[in-house]
């Protein structure tokens, strides 16, 4: 009996390994792939039933926006030049402590993983989309401030860039995009947000819930163009 707690034990232990980044000890990809199904399933379930619903007049009740998921994409600006200037080893201590500030500044309930290289991934879960980029802007300001202890006295601060759309992004669609395409699409207003200076947020968002012509920003022409035309509105920290 004892043999087999020990094994339920390390396969447990495996299992946690196998869903963490080992740098920073955050939640990697596979621990996304395997949690944000039911997520997903709870908010489609929640749009639809409102799509169903309606008041005595006919209309349609309040969007139910507090059960959003908002995924942010957020990456550390010129972090090429600290490995380049100070060393691998002191990129990896700044990656640790970003993660360290990202968590004391998110929700117990909100995902926080490790995208890849200096990204990180934020899924702010059921929230109501119009207040997350003043989440968005109280992060990029903590990042700014944040004075990082590379070793050897040695101190640096950096900026970040972010990058944000919401699932779902058509509200009376709610299926019209997967949650994979929001966060690629939340990787496209991050790269925007680089383009135009770094140092802040762009967060992408369907101009006209009552569209019928639905339209794919992560596939589709550049964000510019698509806000000219009226398919999405951009929202930023800087002027775009």
């Amino acid at each position: 009996k004892q043999a087999q707690q020990d094994l339920e034990v390390a396969y447990e232990k495996l299992e946690e390994a196998s869903l963490t980044d080992p740098l920073t000890g955050l939640n990697n990809r596979r621990f996304l792939n395997q949690s944000i199904v039911a997520d997903i399933a709870i908010v489609e379930r929640i749009y639809h039933d409102w799509l169903k619903t309606k008041t005595g007049h006919g209309l349609k009740l309040a969007v139910p926006n507090e059960q959003d998921l908002m995924f942010m994409l957020l990456d550390i600006d010129f972090f090429k030049s600290v490995n380049d200037v100070y060393g691998h080893s002191a990129g990896d201590k700044l990656l640790e402590q970003l993660s360290h500030l990202l968590k004391s500044t998110l929700r117990e309930s909100d995902y926080l993983v490790r995208w890849g290289g200096e990204e990180f991934l934020i899924v702010v879960r059921y929230s109501t989309r119009s207040e997350v980029p003043e989440l968005a802007e109280r992060i990029r300001q903590k990042v700014e401030q944040f004075e990082f202890d590379l070793g050897n006295g040695q101190k640096i601060t950096k900026t970040c860039s972010i990058g944000m759309a919401a699932y779902p992004f058509y509200v009376t669609q709610p299926t019209a995009m997967t949650w994979e395409q929001v966060i690629d699409t939340a990787d496209r207003a991050l790269y925007l947000a680089k383009h135009r200076g770094r140092n802040c947020w762009v967060n992408v968002v369907a101009a006209n819930v009552n569209d019928i012509e639905l339209v794919n920003p992560a596939v589709s022409d550049s964000l510019i163009s698509l806000a000219a035309a009226g398919v999405i509105t951009i929202e930023s920290s800087k002027i775009i």
